[in-house]
């Protein structure tokens, strides 16, 4: 497990810097060589070797060779149908082909924006101001080993994920636990099944989905290179990326410590000033580039100075709490400002502009919520993992254990509330069909925080029960 854990961070490290490096070259009109990415991953390993994480604890119990065995078959099964999918087939939807497929068959061909696709408005491109690294992966990948074989980048990534998962657990509760675990976090239909976003299906909210659990992973852990690595990915592969970051740093500015929290900070800042600027480009705008340098460091700046004066005085957990519930209220105000700095006519502007709009909306709540719980509590898109949250969340506490990761639940709480405002602010007329198009995969992302939750929360929940027990048995 140790060696697997290194590698693990080491490739998530490396698909980091070669995200941050990639577009750095792009915006500055060089090409970006195919060779970059198995260095990046080489650098990544390097890194992760340089900062170990610490010894798991010992929690003097083994997990049971047959358990690990029937875990490592199972797993097996998914990664080869996952890797056959991905070779076997091109991606399998229109999302997949239009919004990604199509962007890394373009840098396969000219790994640089100096081309018609990017330069000429004229040239309809659905994602233009969508961040770049699966496509770049992608064609990076395809360049080195084929235009079929490139697409194994998607079952590195979920292997990678797993092991990521797994590792993070083993610090946090009994070995025994985690081959369970990683079976049913990694079989989750939603990930496997085909016809969905599954890893497989050139969506990217798989790759979104590597990032929050990253994140995750690296709350539990207290694994400072994952939680850079993570929040600075997250930022370059999807729009929504740049707000998950922020997300789990609040989480962890009301949780948790200094050590685990300046490193998300530093990473969405140096993923955001990566993209931002070439954010204006793609949507052929002047970027404002002092303004935005001067906005997210002024903002990183605030943010790690407001957590040292936390952490230094003793605080009722209300004060946080109050401050992570009124979250939303200030992301309405800077969403309203930042409205005449944002080009039009691209999906980001398109959102923010519905600012107007969520007042309106407020009568279609129900609705939403509705639609949100629909698809969590869909076993065969998502498993059980969202019902055994709820579950753990809502049994009275003196028959169940206290949330041994109150970050970890912090972040899911503001995350599951960040997915509201999509709704809220969408410029699509048909709610229902928004709902049914996007509600899945915007869930998708956050499986592996949620499994990772259910992970550390339910053992600690049967310890406490067992224990319950004793005194009556004494009796």
């Amino acid at each position: 497990m140790k060696h697997a854990e290194w590698i693990a961070r080491g490739v998530t490290a490396g698909f980091a810097l070669f995200a941050l490096l990639a577009h750095w070259l792009l915006a500055t009109d060089v090409s970006v060589w195919s060779g970059w990415l198995p260095i990046a991953l080489l650098v990544g390993l390097g890194l992760a070797r340089q900062w170990p994480t610490s010894p798991a604890p010992d929690y003097g119990d083994v997990a049971r060779n047959w358990q690990w065995v029937t875990a490592l078959v199972v797993l097996g099964i998914a990664v080869v149908a996952v890797a056959y999918g991905s070779v076997a087939t091109p991606p399998r939807a229109w999302d997949g082909a239009n919004y990604w497929d199509v962007r890394a068959r373009v840098f396969f061909d000219a790994p640089t924006l100096q081309q018609t696709f990017f330069t000429q408005d004229a040239v309809y491109v659905q994602t233009r101001e969508y961040p770049l690294t699966q496509p770049l992966a992608l064609a990076s990948a395809m360049r080195l080993l084929g235009a079929d074989a490139g697409r194994l980048v998607f079952p590195l990534l979920y292997v990678t994920m797993l092991v990521t998962f797994a590792s993070a657990l083993r610090r946090t509760v009994a070995a025994t636990w985690v081959p369970l675990f990683a079976v049913c976090f990694g079989v989750t239909p939603m990930l496997t099944d085909s016809t969905m976003g599954s890893v497989d299906s050139g969506f990217g909210d798989f790759f979104v989905c590597f990032c929050v659990t990253a994140l995750a992973a690296g709350m539990l852990a207290k694994d400072r290179l994952l939680l850079f690595a993570g929040a600075a990915l997250v930022v370059l592969v999807k729009p929504e990326g740049l707000f998950y970051a922020p997300i789990a740093a609040a989480a962890v500015w009301g949780f948790g410590k200094r050590r685990e929290f300046v490193p998300i900070v530093v990473g969405w800042a140096v993923g955001a000033l990566t993209w931002l600027p070439l954010y204006f480009r793609l949507t052929s705008r002047e970027s404002p580039r002092a303004v935005l340098w001067a906005g997210v460091l002024v903002v990183a700046s605030a943010a790690i100075g407001s957590k040292t004066w936390l952490d230094r005085r003793d605080r009722h957990a209300a004060v946080p709490i109050a401050i992570l519930l009124a979250l939303p209220i200030v992301a309405f105000l800077v969403a309203a400002a930042l409205r005449s700095s944002i080009p039009n006519g691209d999906a980001l502007s398109a959102y923010l502009s519905g600012t107007d709009r969520i007042l309106e909306r407020l009568r279609d709540l129900p609705t939403i919520l509705v639609g949100h719980l629909q698809y969590m509590f869909m076993v065969r898109r998502m498993g059980l993992v969202f019902g055994l949250v709820f579950l753990l969340a809502l049994v009275p506490r003196r028959y169940t254990a206290r949330c041994p990761s109150p970050a970890l639940a912090a972040f899911l709480v503001i995350g599951w509330l960040f997915l509201f405002v999509p709704f809220l602010a969408s410029p699509e007329t048909d709610l229902r069909h928004h709902l049914r198009s996007s509600m899945d995969r915007l869930l998708e992302h956050w499986l592996g925080a949620c499994w990772l939750l259910v992970g550390v929360w339910l053992p600690a929940a049967v310890v406490h029960a067992k224990a319950s027990e004793k005194p009556h048995s004494a009796a």
